[in-house]
């Protein structure tokens, strides 16, 4: 298998990671169905979301596969009225990355990065890696210190960890 930008940055750190494939449906690219063809529970899929605040301000949030990314926090955390997820049609030019295959490792730019509180303290997470149908397995602190991930609470509050 060839390595991604992903991998290469994890191997660099001397981070420890596993890799899993799976097929892809490009109908089907949302975390719950990657969750189930990799037999893995939902909330171990970290799903990453590219949000912008206005022109050129583009941060990505790393939250679990099954919880839905809370914008009012978001925007509060990086100090904008307002956020939105970055257009699907935006994602390539902006990070390198097509829809289902965006990881926060790697990207065409160094976005800064939040993850969802509770992330650190996962023994392990998967992430994209960086393409569609290739996940990463890594432990949730790994992610936080290669990514230099600011921690908080992202998600909508009853979906909390």
């Amino acid at each position: 298998m060839k390595k991604t930008q992903a991998m290469r940055l994890l191997d660099k750190a001397g981070v420890a990671y596993q890799v899993r494939t799976y097929p892809v449906d490009p109908d089907r690219l949302e975390a719950q169905h990657v969750a189930h063809l990799l037999g893995i529970p939902e909330d171990k899929v970290y799903k990453t979301l590219v949000v912008t605040g206005g022109p050129r301000r583009w941060f990505m949030a790393v939250i679990p596969g099954s919880a839905q990314l809370d914008l009012k926090a978001a925007a509060q955390l990086v100090g904008e009225k307002r956020v939105a997820l970055l257009p699907v049609k935006e994602l390539e030019t902006v990070t390198g990355y097509v829809r289902g295959g965006v990881s926060p490792l790697g990207g065409r730019r160094a976005l800064p990065v939040y993850a969802q509180d509770g992330i650190e303290d996962q023994d392990w997470i998967s992430i994209s890696a960086g393409q569609r149908g290739t996940q990463i397995w890594l432990k949730g602190s790994d992610l936080v210190l290669v990514t230099r991930a600011q921690v908080a609470n992202l998600v909508i509050a009853e979906q909390r960890l």
